[in-house]
């Protein structure tokens, strides 16, 4: 199935210097038709819940429909629906999406639909960690910006869809491009070589336990003699886009940096819905660089 379709930049963000890096897309009108009877399948199941699955912790939680959806048939083109994700493949690029909500896809329901998903990949892929719809941190009016970063999870293709933002223009998205992010390391005197390499590996091999604490604390912790020039770096070459309610980015979390300007009024907890997933070409299928999931 195509899941995603192109479409040129929406008008508010056609100068944007994040589409030197980005292709836009929206949902295909094949999936845009399956969305309302995907959830009208799913609702019967009632909400997802949080579970907590076992290993891989503190970043082991995820929303899942658990045996409600194991011991329900599946349509076919419902499973096709759910795998096509793992035919995504952003590698270099930003997948920036538009005008994903429509009026039986809401935030509401899309926390039915990336549920779904993610049992469907996890369950396709006999691994509970090959995709996860994970929870946020912390929210409230005390909580503000988030320093570019990657989460290094064990996929490593992330969708984040907004939904609760603030109307004007603070908490824009920030990215920095790994290749840029390396060649600051290089030219940052007051960082060791042994760091350098460190922060390096974090994104250059395969993860298997928690990589993201020892990454952030590497870039930001306050008593690294490196923190203060190399934050100062980034943010001097970091992308800014604010996404508004139905908006979102699809990346690759090896290839992209990223983070949030502090948003007016704090953080919502429905500010934006979190998917991570592996992209798995199938055999014999090179691997696709842009939209397309056939």
């Amino acid at each position: 199935m195509k899941l995603f379709c192109e479409v040129p930049p929406p008008e508010r963000h056609a100068v944007s210097a994040v589409n030197r890096h980005a292709t836009w897309i929206t949902w295909s009108p094949a999936a845009r038709s399956l969305l309302p009877q995907l959830l009208e399948e799913v609702s019967r199941l009632g909400p997802p819940e949080l579970v907590h699955l076992s290993g891989g912790a503190p970043y082991n939680s995820t929303y899942s429909f658990g045996e409600a959806l194991a011991a329900r048939p599946l349509r076919n083109d419902l499973v096709s629906f759910a795998r096509a994700f793992t035919q995504i493949k952003p590698q270099s690029r930003i997948l920036c999406l538009t005008e994903l909500f429509f009026e039986d896809l809401t935030g509401e329901t899309l926390a039915y639909v990336l549920a779904f998903v993610r049992d469907v990949i996890a369950r396709s892929q006999e691994d509970d960690f090959a995709a996860l719809y994970t929870p946020l941190g912390a929210t409230g009016l005390d909580v503000a910006g988030f320093p570019l970063h990657a989460d290094l999870y064990k996929p490593e293709t992330l969708l984040n869809v907004f939904d609760d933002v603030p109307l004007d223009e603070s908490g824009a998205s920030l990215f920095v491009d790994v290749p840029t992010f390396f060649q600051l390391l290089r030219e940052l005197p007051q960082l060791p070589l042994s760091t350098q390499a460190e922060l390096i590996t974090c994104l250059t091999t395969p993860v298997t336990t928690d990589r993201y604490e020892r990454f952030v604390s590497l870039l930001y912790d306050e008593n690294n003699e490196w923190t203060n020039p190399l934050f100062e770096s980034l943010q001097s070459h970091q992308m800014r886009i604010r996404m508004t309610c139905g908006e979102g980015y699809l990346i690759n979390d090896r290839q992209w940096l990223h983070g949030r300007d502090a948003p007016t009024g704090g953080v919502s907890p429905r500010r934006l819905h979190r998917l991570v997933f592996s992209s798995v070409p199938e055999p014999g299928c090179s691997p696709t660089h842009g939209p397309t999931t056939e």
